[in-house]
This record gives structure tokens, C-alpha cells and sequence, in this order.
């Protein structure tokens, strides 16, 4: 192979490792970050309705208390979670609509049109259980639509 070729194809690959391995980073960390927003999306949920604080959810866990091993719990899922967000959004990104944050608005919403029924299952008596669904939705919603912003970033 010439050099020529073997320079040319070498930017092609060092470029695309480098696109990758950012591109998995930021979906780590935005992933964490998410993670640690459905902790304050629990807490605010808590604090419309403090009735229920001290009863047990359908994972086991109590109303109210804030844990540090839930609380990493949530942080690591999101890890795991942003990773797969990271990937797609490598993979979508150019046919997104606009530039900057909108950008990451808007791959935010589409993460919740692809993920949406999954993660917010309405057989989950949680999501109605302590507020009306609108509201655990629409919190639910900001943190996705933040984890693409922070993605784009």
C-alpha cells in the first residue's frame, strides 16, 4: 500500500476511534447525570405528596429516604443507558435538526419517543401512584431532554 494511502486511511481510522471513544465518554457522563436527575425527579415527587413518605415500593425501597447505594445505583444504570444513547446518537446525528442545544433538545425528544414506552411503563403503578401521570412525565421528560442536550455538548 502506498504511503499516501496508508496516511489517508490512518486519519479515516484515528478519527473515527477519537469520534467513538468521546462519543462514549459523553454518553457515560450524561448518562450519570440522568441518572442522578431521576433522584431529583424522585425527591420533587416526594415533596408534592410527603403522605406516602415511609412506604414501600414496588422495588423495595422506602419513600423518601435517599440512599447512597440507590442513589449510585441510578447514577450506574444511567451510565449503562447513556452509553446505548451515545451510540445512537453517533449514529442519527447528522439527520437531526438544528445545531447546538436545540440539537440536543431534539435528540432528547426523540430518545423519549424511542424509550418512552419502555421506561415509562404504564403498568407502573408509581407513575400514578404519589402524583398524577402528567406530572411524573413531564419531569421524567426534562431529564430527557437534558441528557440529549448534555450529549450534544
Amino acid at each position: 500500500m502506498c504511503p499516501v494511502r496508508r496516511s489517508r486511511l490512518w486519519r479515516i481510522v484515528a478519527h473515527t476511534v477519537r469520534l467513538v471513544v468521546a462519543g462514549l465518554l459523553a454518553g457515560i457522563v450524561a448518562g450519570a447525570i440522568a441518572g442522578l436527575g431521576s433522584r431529583v425527579v424522585m425527591y420533587v415527587v416526594r415533596l408534592m405528596n410527603p403522605s406516602y413518605n415511609g412506604v414501600p415500593t414496588h422495588a423495595g425501597a422506602e419513600v423518601g429516604r435517599i440512599t447512597a447505594d440507590g442513589t449510585l445505583s441510578l447514577a450506574i444504570e444511567g451510565a449503562f443507558y447513556g452509553v446505548a444513547g451515545a451510540i445512537l446518537y453517533l449514529i442519527v446525528r447528522r439527520w437531526m435538526p438544528w445545531n447546538g442545544f436545540a440539537k440536543g433538545l431534539a435528540y432528547g425528544t426523540f430518545l423519549l419517543i424511542i424509550a418512552g414506552p419502555v421506561v415509562l411503563d404504564g403498568q407502573n403503578y408509581e407513575y400514578f401512584r404519589y402524583v398524577p401521570p402528567r406530572v411524573s412525565v413531564a419531569l421524567l421528560r426534562c431529564s430527557t431532554c437534558s441528557t440529549g442536550s448534555s450529549l450534544r455538548q
